[in-house]
């Protein structure tokens, strides 16, 4: 007899439904699995014998040969254990039922048969739901995935403890517990970090709110203790709540990377991620034999903070470069393409010399002109280019310190907001989301200048020697910084405040 159980592969951030057909006949005892499976599936031969057997189950001392279809497509990983169990038991008539056709099954066995989380399950649930040729509505998955598994409200999905609760399920014996659909409003969106600690740099927190807003890349320059570190940690407490479809997007990724965990099982908040300057550039934009995304798409819809970025090797820096543009990433491994998301904010964050005190009211520089540039050019022009919004930390008074006024992230959270709404309306129905996304024909349309405002950036590409992505991108900072004044124009004065993040960091000349 042969048994066919649906289950899913992996396949980068994807998955795609395989067939696991199980054949057991007479002859000499083995056990064989085909169809392109790694050493992780051929190790579960021992893992479902044992599994099987302790849970009161005969296996059977036979020819057992398992295909795992389509042949021509590679697998990986430790997720097949179950359905290949359930073929088994379904192939020697221990599963008193008919309709496997309709279920899949995803899970790792323990050999005392109890079932373990794996990692990827959203995507392959996403996988078996969306395949018109596959016909699974039910699905068996770990107890372990259950708030992940949640995610999936068109399917009926169960959740096991181990193999003996599926099968006593099937024997009728007993019901698996069906998991519940996740609902929004069960997130938690208080700020635990709020701007209201971080006393002055005022300027630096608006400076923040545009690049918010708009998501628009900010580089921070400042001497050590200037605040550079407290602000960056602090934007995701401002950025607006991940809705449904920003939080299934996000858990597939951190699902397949094997980030999830008890203490969170769902990437419900934005991420912030702050990779080690001493970062290598596959752990950068992923990669490996095994393709994993890197800290660029794990950083997908929230944060990217590079501190110390003067200290980061500059071809690493460089290949920040095509995922600024195209918000995307694309690698090619055995003839296999991977595309990975990488729509995130970047944060940087550096002192403007290597002592960390050039340009420092307090504390005199004892950087040489020719070690300063040197560690400017650590970053390359192209890279500055592509950053928004360049401001300059100082330290703050002691009058600023003790006064207690200072914006909080509540105010600062509520204009973004707002703006975000203008944005969202702006851009329905196309693919673009904020104004730093903006084509050139967008910034045509949306950011029409009078007169006056014409002449004023024609004599400030002259004066500061700008390029033309630098205008460009002078015009997206401007309509953001427009929008937060809940203006339709564009104006001299978003201009003026646009190009004030283009003069500041690293624009200052060498004395």
């Amino acid at each position: 007899m042969l048994s066919k159980i649906n289950t899913a592969a992996l396949s980068g951030l994807n998955a795609m439904p395989v067939s696991v057909e199980t054949d057991i006949t007479r002859g000499m005892p083995g056990f064989y699995i085909v169809g392109l499976a790694d050493v992780t599936i051929k190790e579960a031969r021992e893992r479902i014998r044992s599994a099987i057997i302790n849970s009161g189950y005969e296996f059977p001392v036979e020819r057992i040969v398992i295909n795992i279809s389509p042949a021509y497509i590679r697998k990986r990983g430790s997720y097949f254990d179950l359905p290949m169990a359930m073929g088994i038991l379904a192939d020697t008539r221990q599963i008193m039922t008919d309709e496997l056709e309709s279920w899949g099954f995803v899970g790792e066995l323990s050999l005392d048969g109890k079932l373990k989380k794996v990692d990827g399950l959203l995507s392959m649930l996403m996988a078996l739901r969306d395949n018109a040729e596959c016909r699974v509505n039910k699905i068996v998955v770990p107890a372990g995935n259950s708030e992940e598994a949640g995610l999936i409200s068109d399917m009926e999905v169960y959740a096991a403890e181990s193999l003996l609760e599926i099968l006593d399920h099937f024997n009728k014996n007993s019901q698996l517990r069906k998991i519940v659909p996740f609902r929004i409003s069960q997130v938690n969106k208080d700020i635990k970090q709020d701007f209201h600690d971080v006393k002055g740099q005022e300027e630096a927190k608006r400076a923040i709110m545009i690049a918010v807003a708009g998501g628009h890349g900010i580089l921070m320059t400042g001497s050590p203790s200037t605040g550079k570190t407290m602000l960056a940690e602090r934007i995701p407490g401002i950025m607006p709540a991940l809705d449904f479809d920003e939080i299934l997007e996000v858990t597939k990724i951190y699902s397949v990377s094997g980030h999830l965990g008890e203490i969170n099982p769902l990437a419900c908040v934005r991420p912030f991620r702050r990779p080690h300057h001493k970062i290598t550039g596959a752990s950068l934009i992923g990669g490996g034999a095994v393709p994993m995304p890197g800290e660029i798409t794990l950083a997908n819809k929230g944060v990217l903070f590079l501190d110390e970025f003067g200290e980061f090797d500059r071809n690493v820096i460089d290949l920040l470069r095509q995922p600024l543009e195209d918000k995307k990433i694309d690698i090619s491994r055995l003839g296999t393409g991977y595309t990975y998301p990488a729509d995130f904010l970047l944060v940087a964050a550096m002192n403007p010399c290597k002592c960390g005190y050039y340009g420092d009211e307090q504390r005199e520089c004892t950087c040489s002109p020719g070690e300063i540039q040197r560690y400017r050019n650590k970053i390359s022009g192209p890279i500055m280019d592509r950053i928004d919004i360049h401001i300059r930390l100082h330290n703050i008074k002691y009058e600023e310190y003790v006064s207690g006024s200072s914006l909080s992230s509540k105010e600062m959270r509520c204009g973004i907001e707002t703006a975000k709404k203008i944005q969202h309306e702006r851009f329905t129905g196309t693919s673009i989301s904020s104004n730093g996304q903006m084509t050139m024909k967008m910034i045509e349309k949306y950011v029409s200048l009078g007169e006056c405002e014409e002449e004023f950036l024609k004599d400030a590409y002259k004066k500061y020697i700008l390029n033309p992505r630098t205008l460009t991108k002078i015009k997206k900072v401007a309509r953001t910084i427009a929008d937060l004044r809940k203006s339709k124009n564009v104006e001299l004065m978003d201009l003026s405040e646009a190009i004030r993040y283009r003069e500041e960091g690293f624009d200052e000349k060498l004395h």
